[in-house]
């Protein structure tokens, strides 16, 4: 929101002076809504076997000010986008995130069942007084899931 910063000198009137007019200054000062963003991810291994566990990771970035503890939310999709409407795979706590901070996230993960191509990424939930929320997902990062040999 919209703040001023100010100083007052002399508030209690104990110096003597010739004008008090000049003892008040202040300025105008903006603090941005928090604003998290997704900005890289990454997989342990792109290439699984069915079920197998691997280790999917994701860094949150903060944007604006200081950011609430919130989610991070790791999916599986059909598909190269990732949305909150996909397979959700996991999650991790994110902390409380400063103004031009981030941190780096990850959580293990198991393939899916049935073999083929998929992709894997991972969105932040929005925090208190966060207004973008078109950012909070990341880029896709295809995996491929083959058949797990008998007896393995």
């Amino acid at each position: 929101g919209d703040y001023f910063l100010g100083a007052y000198v002399d508030h209690d009137g104990l110096i003597a002076e010739t004008t008090v007019a000049n003892n008040v200054a202040y300025y105008p000062v903006t603090v941005p809504p928090p604003d998290l963003q997704t900005v890289a991810a990454g997989v342990s291994s792109a290439n699984l076997l069915t079920e197998q566990a691997f280790t999917t990771w994701a860094t949150v970035q903060n944007i604006g000010s200081i950011a609430e503890p919130g989610t991070l939310r790791y999916f599986l999709s059909p598909d190269a986008q990732i949305d909150t409407g996909d397979t959700e795979l996991g999650t991790d706590a994110t902390p409380v995130i400063e103004g031009a901070g981030a941190e780096a996230l990850g959580q293990s993960v198991t393939a899916p069942a049935t073999p083929g191509t998929y992709w894997v990424g991972a969105c932040v939930d929005g925090v208190a007084g966060e207004t973008n929320l078109s950012n909070q997902c990341s880029w896709a990062i295809e995996i491929t899931v083959q058949e797990r040999p008998p007896g393995c």
